[in-house]
């Protein structure tokens, strides 16, 4: 993280998850503050839970933004336990738990996106997810150049990266681990994998399929008859709750390969967003979520963006 000067004002975005929630949270607030020339802070409040004290990844990138403490938080931020609106409700008047005008919520975003800059006179602290480039594709390029750590690689990983550059690589990224024991995120079978596949080889001459997993000893032995398969290895060590320690090294990598199939994870949505190839093919699953309901929610949104495949 870095000074980002001297404004008048600020956005102060809360961060949470793994490193894909990261960067669509700091990127919604990124181009918020580009757009009203404002300072942006992180909120990183929710890693000093001991669990959660190694997942914070945003610190690996080049980014202009400071953390915010704890008056500043304060000063922004709605608090549920408020005495007085706990009053309120044992009376039977039911009031919001976001009541400050300054605390933006998920739903509240796209109402300050579309605020005219004029209007705009006051500090804002943002929380929510935002899954979706609608919140930021206008401001592409800079996050290309802020996102980028392939000087940061080690010496295998820029072997790997030199192989990469020289074919016509495709990234397919496979998750497992946190996904095999929970019934929130679809589990996409070998079906989907195969098709999509099928689907690059129809369109890209002499692919090279470059496998990334958290699980790559069991994704070595489920794909070992696909030609011209390499799989990625070393970069999986557990580290926390959300991360891996070589999750930025697969995500550099991922990045730079000509085409990606993802898996529904936000993190190879995003090396796949951060894939600067202009003819890319980018293929994602039709279905992330087991719940109908979350499931149409993303589609609402347009997490996957429209120019990408889904199978």
């Amino acid at each position: 993280l870095r000074a980002s000067g001297t404004y008048n004002h600020m956005i102060i975005v809360k961060i949470s998850g793994g490193l894909g929630n990261q960067l669509f949270q700091y990127a919604t607030a990124r181009a918020l503050a580009l757009r009203f020339n404002t300072q942006i802070k992180l909120d990183l409040s929710f890693f000093n839970q001991p669990k959660f004290q190694n997942a914070f990844r945003l610190s690996k990138f080049n980014i202009p933004a400071e953390t915010a403490n704890k008056s500043e938080r304060k000063k922004l931020i709605n608090k549920k336990g408020n005495k007085f609106f706990r009053r309120l409700k044992r009376l039977g008047i039911q009031f919001p738990p976001y009541y400050k005008k300054s605390h933006i919520i998920e739903e509240g975003i796209l109402g300050l996106i579309n605020l005219s800059s004029s209007k705009v006179n006051a500090d804002y602290y943002l929380e929510g997810w935002f899954a979706s480039d609608r919140y930021f594709k206008s401001y592409r390029d800079v996050l290309l150049k802020e996102l980028t750590v392939d000087y940061k690689l080690n010496e295998s990983n820029n072997v790997m990266l030199g192989h990469i550059m020289k074919s016509n690589a495709v990234s397919v990224h496979i998750r497992r681990g946190d996904y095999l024991a929970n019934n929130y995120f679809h589990n996409l079978t070998s079906e989907y994998y195969l098709k999509a596949i099928d689907f690059i080889k129809e369109r890209v001459e002499n692919p090279v399929f470059y496998f990334f997993s958290d699980d790559i000893a069991w994704v070595k032995n489920e794909y070992k008859s696909i030609d011209d398969a390499i799989f990625v290895e070393g970069n999986s060590e557990h580290e926390s709750v959300f991360t891996t320690s070589g999750d930025i090294y697969d995500l550099m990598l991922m990045r730079n390969c000509k085409h990606n199939i993802i898996a529904n994870s936000t993190f190879s949505w995003w090396a796949a967003w951060l894939n600067g190839n202009s003819s890319k093919i980018v293929i994602a699953p039709e279905k992330w979520f087991t719940n109908l309901n979350v499931q149409h929610l993303a589609e609402q949104n347009s997490f996957v963006p429209a120019n990408w495949i889904r199978l």
